[in-house]
């Protein structure tokens, strides 16, 4: 490993030189922005004292009601290196391919901003490219802030093919990984899906022969739970997107007999027992999900049943809702 980063250091010098001459980033680091001026600041400050300098910084301020938008030109006022796109709020996806749509890195990274990052993170990542020709690399995820990695990369260094990178649960995440921008350039964020989007842009590089380098090194704090406006803590109906999409996605790993997580086949069955027990502690009315989800449930009983990531408890209480939601909202409620 001592190798690999006195090679990514000189790799980085080398196109730092080339960048230079074409006035171009060696990264793209693509960082939404929305409801997060507890955090924003200490994501920015752990991209901006990256070991690997040669950085464009993109700052996509998705219309965010706190001071933000005012934090993001603050440092882009000080840093010629970060540029800020102000726009309507309009999500995750579509803040992230604003950012694509002006990168001009070799490279792209993405980074949520209640998240942070190690000093190398970068150049750690790029080492990994560069050792031997990869269009992706992957890090490891820190173990805090109350998240665990679910499955770490045991050796210090892999090269594998993106169909079988499926076999590792960190594959769905972007942020922590480094594309090689002709890698994604025709590739953008589903923006019909607002939850876990970040699973069908892997997904549709993953259906590719290209190498993957995989790093065992825990390099990005991904800090959920810390911001109270995260998505996981409310449903809405374009949750819905993420269980018909990944239903799609089974039937391409099925087709081509590609390897596939087994708590990844049982998501979605996970998914529509969340998404009831979110519409049931809301107090809206949402009939056509709760029959989607219902439904869905029952055409997958079987998977539904056994599958072991459910307790008991929930699973009982989802038959119910299966019966009669009204019934099942008022025993969640009772016992809540």
């Amino acid at each position: 490993m001592q190798y690999l980063k006195k090679n990514a250091q000189h790799s980085i010098n080398e196109t730092k030189l080339r960048g230079e001459v074409k006035n171009l980033p060696l990264i793209s680091v693509i960082i939404p922005v929305y409801r997060v001026e507890k955090f924003l600041r200490r994501c920015i400050n752990s991209v901006t004292v990256q070991t690997c300098q040669d950085l464009e910084i993109i700052l996509v301020d998705d219309g965010s009601p706190d001071s933000c938008g005012r934090i993001c030109d603050e440092y882009a006022g000080s840093d010629d290196r970060i540029k800020v796109i102000h726009q309507s709020n309009q999500g995750l996806s579509t803040a992230r391919n604003a950012g694509l749509q002006i990168a001009r890195g070799e490279y792209v990274a993405f980074v949520d901003s209640d998240d942070y990052i190690e000093p190398d993170m970068y150049e750690y990542l790029y080492g990994l490219i560069m050792k031997d020709n990869a269009a992706m690399s992957m890090c490891n995820i820190c173990e805090d802030e109350g998240w665990h990695a679910q499955k770490k990369i045991d050796l210090p260094y892999m090269l594998i093919s993106g169909t079988d990178i499926l076999e590792y649960s960190g594959w769905l995440y972007v942020w922590n990984k480094l594309y090689r921008r002709d890698f994604i350039d025709n590739l953008r964020f589903n923006i019909s899906v607002s939850f876990g989007e970040d699973l069908f842009f892997n997904f549709e590089l993953l259906k590719t022969n290209a190498l993957i380098a995989l790093g065992n090194q825990a390099k990005i704090h991904h800090c959920c739970g810390q911001n109270s406006n995260a998505l996981t803590r409310n449903f809405y109906p374009t949750h819905l997107n993420k269980i018909i999409l990944m239903e799609k996605c089974l039937k391409y790993v099925r087709q081509h007999r590609l390897p596939v997580l087994k708590k990844w086949a049982g998501s979605q069955v996970r998914h529509s027992a969340q998404f009831l027990g979110q519409i049931a502690r809301s107090n809206v009315e949402d009939e056509d999900s709760v029959r989607f989800l219902t439904t869905y449930v029952k055409k997958h009983f079987v998977r539904f049943l056994f599958e072991k990531d459910i307790s008991c408890k929930k699973k009982i209480w989802v038959m119910v809702a299966c019966i009669n939601f009204n019934w099942a909202r008022f025993l969640y409620n009772l016992v809540k």
